[in-house]
Order: C-alpha cells, then sequence, then structure tokens
C-alpha cells in the first residue's frame, strides 16, 4: 500500500514538473510544441496557457490576479503530490487520514477539469469528439469507485446491520438515477447500432453530455457502495473460506457479466434495464435478509454463551460444596 501511494505519488510529480517545464518553455517561446500536443484538439500547452491552467480559474477571482494564492495547477500539483509521497514515507495515523481526505478533493478537482475540458475548452480537448467521450466515461466512473470506496468504508465506517443496509439503500437508489438518465437520454435503439432516433427526452447536445457524464459518476458511486458491503459480508460470514466465497463470487459475476455481453446487442435499452432493476430489486432484498438474519444471530450467540457460563459456575459451586461436605 504505501510503495504503491509512493510511486503513484512520483508518477504524479513527475508530470507536473513537466507540467511546469512545458508552461515556461510555451511562455518563452509561443511556438513551442511538447510532447504532450498531439494535435490541434489535443494540445496541453493550450490548456496549460489558459485561464483556467492557474488556479483552476476560479483562484484569481476569489483572491486576485496577483495574489500568492493564485498558483498555477502544475505548482499546486507539485505540492500535492509532493505530501502525497510524504504521507506515504511517514506511518502517522494523522498523516493517512489527510491522505484520503487530500485525494478525494484530488478526484473533486479532477472531476471539475473533466467538465471545464469537455464543455467550455471544447476544442482543446483529447475527449471532445463523440467516440472519445468513451474515454471520460470511463474516468468518471472510476473518480465514482474511488470516491465511494474511501467514503463508505473508511470514513463512515458502517458496523451495525442498519448501517450497512443504509449502505446498501445508497446503493440501490444511486443506480436508480442513473438507469433513469440512461432511460430518458439515449435512443432505444442505441445499443443495437449508431442510431439517428431521438431519445425520451430530446436534450441538446450540451445537456445530453453532461447528464451522462454526471451519470457516469453516479454509478461508479453506487457500485462501489454496494461492492464494499458485500467484501464485508463475505470476508466476516466466512472467515475460515474466505478464498473458497471469493471465488465462488467472480465465478457468478462473471458468468453473468457473460450473458450480459450476450443480450447487449440484441436488445433494446428499455428491455436492459429492466432486467437490471429486477436484478437491482432481488440483490437489495438479498442483502437486507443476508445483514439481518446476521445481526439476529449476533446477538443471540451472547445468551447462549453466558447460560453455558452460568451453568458451569453453578457445577464447580456444587462440586465445591460437595467436597466440604465430604470433609
Amino acid at each position: 500500500m504505501i510503495v504503491d501511494q509512493v510511486l503513484l505519488g512520483l508518477a504524479g510529480l513527475a508530470a507536473s514538473l513537466y507540467s511546469i517545464y512545458v508552461k515556461n518553455q510555451h511562455k518563452k517561446n509561443p511556438k513551442y510544441k511538447a510532447l504532450c500536443d498531439l494535435g490541434p484538439n489535443a494540445s496541453c500547452t493550450k490548456v496549460l496557457s489558459s485561464k483556467y491552467g492557474t488556479g483552476f480559474g476560479i483562484a484569481d477571482t476569489l483572491f486576485g490576479k496577483n495574489s500568492t494564492l493564485n498558483q498555477s495547477n502544475s505548482n499546486l500539483g507539485t505540492i500535492f503530490y509532493t505530501l502525497q509521497i510524504i504521507f506515504g514515507l511517514l506511518p502517522i495515523p494523522l498523516f493517512s487520514k489527510l491522505a484520503l481526505v487530500s485525494s478525494v478533493l484530488a478526484c473533486i478537482g479532477s472531476l471539475y477539469l473533466a467538465f471545464i475540458l469537455a464543455f467550455i475548452l471544447k476544442d482543446l480537448c483529447l475527449v471532445y469528439t463523440r467516440k472519445r467521450l468513451i474515454g471520460l466515461h470511463g474516468l468518471l466512473v472510476g473518480c465514482g469507485e474511488i470516491l465511494g470506496g474511501g467514503l463508505f468504508g473508511f470514513i463512515t465506517k458502517p458496523k451495525t446491520a442498519s448501517q450497512k443496509a443504509l449502505m446498501i439503500l445508497v446503493g440501490c437508489i444511486l443506480h436508480m438515477i442513473y438507469f433513469y438518465s440512461v432511460f430518458v437520454n439515449f435512443p432505444f435503439d442505441s445499443a443495437q447500432n449508431e442510431s439517428t432516433e431521438k431519445p425520451f427526452f430530446d436534450f441538446s447536445a450540451t445537456t445530453s453530455q453532461a447528464i451522462t457524464f454526471i451519470g457516469s459518476f453516479i454509478v461508479g458511486l453506487g457500485d462501489s457502495s454496494m461492492n464494499t458491503q458485500l467484501m464485508n459480508i463475505l470476508a466476516s460470514r466466512y472467515k475460515q473460506t474466505t478464498a473458497s466465497a471469493f471465488a465462488i463470487f467472480k465465478l457468478v459475476q462473471s458468468l453473468m457479466a457473460a450473458v450480459a455481453f450476450f443480450y447487449a446487442g440484441a436488445l433494446q435499452i428499455q428491455w436492459q434495464i429492466l432486467i437490471v432493476m429486477i436484478f437491482l430489486f432481488f440483490s437489495t432484498l438479498a442483502f437486507f435478509a443476508v445483514l439481518f438474519d446476521e445481526e439476529n444471530t449476533e446477538g443471540t450467540a451472547p445468551l447462549v454463551t453466558n447460560i453455558s457460563t452460568e451453568e458451569d459456575d453453578d457445577d464447580t459451586g456444587n462440586r465445591n460444596y460437595s467436597s466440604l461436605v465430604e470433609s
């Protein structure tokens, strides 16, 4: 874990330092072409030299253009990744919490910059074209997974069955929101071919993309909400056979994924959403049944132990009394 954090910190630090180098070279020579300038629609020098490349485009409004706090994103990234490396090398509980909080803030900042790239700096963005939006979708799902894993696994730390059930319910609701956004935002035949049909609600292109990206983040958040509790249940209920339990889980998950890939190109979106909604409903009920059954089992176990202990104490007392009488 520490090695991974340090390696990722070093990679981020290297990228930040290279960004500083590119920005300085571009100031000296406006015709400078960096290695990350892949084309007119993918130019890092143009992005770095825009107003959003300094203080996230916000600091100059809050503190003033000449303020010390209005630093370039590259400088902020250098400070951030240096702190991440320090937090990873020093085993101090406070530093671990700071690393988690700063990582969450970094995810939020990444989402903000992704929004800026997609909808404001359109001609400067690598992912603006229709095919390349898929990459941004995957990025936002990953951000939702990371943020949800920290939020539902480390920050909230649900312990009781009711708290875990609440996390499952949150995940269920987030999935329902995502499925609804897909239902109203995509043509019904878009899963089968490149469609020219209008969706349920005919949004503008910008609004449609915004709904899609927000939905991508939401489904990642909801998936992590349910997965953290699923892993928790498997690890706690099958302590002696954890490997077997997870192997069966991955087997069933892979089989269902294969089935979904098989019918994905044959069914229209509304029928696919109906299928996943049915599975979502029954899986949520199954979660609740397992959690509250586990709570009832844990609640009765101490009573049995206490009764056995009291009986043992009575037997011991009787034997001691018999020994005294015989004496």
